[in-house]
C-alpha cells in the first residue's frame, strides 16, 4: 500500500499537474486493484484491470460512470452497517481535519462484495487524497482481497494520520458498536475456553437449551456464521 501511495508522488508536481498517463503505465499490471475517484462527478477516472478479476466486471464498464455500479455490489447489509451507524460521525471527524492535515491521512475501509459469478469476498480498501480543491477531489485507493485472513463480517472504517517521516500519530476507528450482556460475555470466554454447551450449562448452572440460545443470538448479533467467526469477532469482550 505504501509502496502504491509513494510512486504516485512522482506523478504529479502540485494539486493542478495530475496524469493519468502515467498511472496506466505503472498500475495497469498491479496485482491489487488500484483506482482514482473523482468524488466531485461521483466517477472513477481510473482502474486497473485487476478490477475484473475481484467483481468480474471489466474496467472499461465502469470507468466514467456512476460509482454506484461497484457501490450496488457491496453485501446489502454492510451497506446498512456502513448508512446506519458508520458514514456520519466518519464524515463529521472528516470535515473537522485542516486541509493542510488532509495531506497526511490515510483512510481504511473494509466490507464484503459480490463478485459477477455470485462469490462473496471480503476487501479492504485502502485510499489517499492526491487532489484537493474547491472544483477537484481525487483521492487514489488500492482495493485487496483479504477473504482469506478475515474470519468475520465486521465493517470498520477508519482514519490514520501520520506525521512528516510517514509515523502514525493517530488511528480513529468508526464501526458499530455492538452491546454484550454480562451473560453473553460469560458464556464466550467458556466457548473460548473449548467447553461444550453442556459443560458451559454445568458451570453457569443454567439449562442447556438457555446455552444455545444465547450462542444463537451471540452469532447473529455478531453477523458470524460459526464459532471460530464468533471467536475472531469477540475477542475485545474476552476477559483475560
Amino acid at each position: 500500500m505504501e509502496a502504491v501511495f509513494k510512486q504516485s508522488e512522482s506523478f504529479f508536481e502540485n494539486e493542478n499537474n495530475f496524469n493519468l498517463l502515467n498511472f496506466e503505465t505503472l498500475f495497469n499490471v498491479f496485482p491489487s486493484v488500484i483506482y482514482v475517484l473523482d468524488h466531485i462527478n461521483n466517477k472513477f477516472i481510473y482502474l486497473n484491470p485487476e478490477i475484473k478479476n475481484l467483481i468480474g466486471i471489466s474496467a472499461n464498464e465502469i470507468l466514467h460512470k456512476d460509482v454506484n455500479i461497484y457501490e450496488n455490489l457491496i453485501h446489502k447489509e454492510d451497506i446498512q452497517n456502513i448508512k446506519n451507524h458508520i458514514v456520519t460521525p466518519f464524515i463529521d471527524y472528516l470535515q473537522k481535519i485542516d486541509k493542510d492535515r488532509l495531506k497526511h491521512i490515510q483512510i481504511s475501509k473494509n466490507y464484503r462484495i459480490k463478485h459477477k459469478n455470485g462469490t462473496i469476498l471480503k476487501c479492504l480498501d485502502q485510499s489517499v487524497i492526491l487532489v484537493n480543491e474547491p472544483d477537484k477531489l481525487l483521492t487514489l485507493g488500492v482495493i485487496t482481497d483479504i477473504s482469506r485472513y478475515k474470519t468475520d463480517n465486521d465493517v470498520t472504517f477508519s482514519i490514520s494520520e501520520y506525521d512528516n517521516h510517514q509515523k502514525i500519530i493517530k488511528t480513529i476507528l468508526f464501526r458499530k458498536e455492538i452491546q454484550i450482556s454480562k451473560r453473553e460475555k460469560e458464556i464466550i470466554n467458556l466457548i473460548v475456553q473449548g467447553y461444550s454447551s453442556k459443560i458451559i450449562a454445568d458451570i453457569l448452572k443454567i439449562s442447556i437449551n438457555t446455552v444455545n440460545t444465547h450462542r444463537q443470538n451471540l452469532l447473529k448479533k455478531m453477523d458470524c456464521n460459526n464459532t471460530a467467526e464468533l471467536i475472531a469477532s469477540c475477542k475485545k469482550f474476552i476477559e483475560k
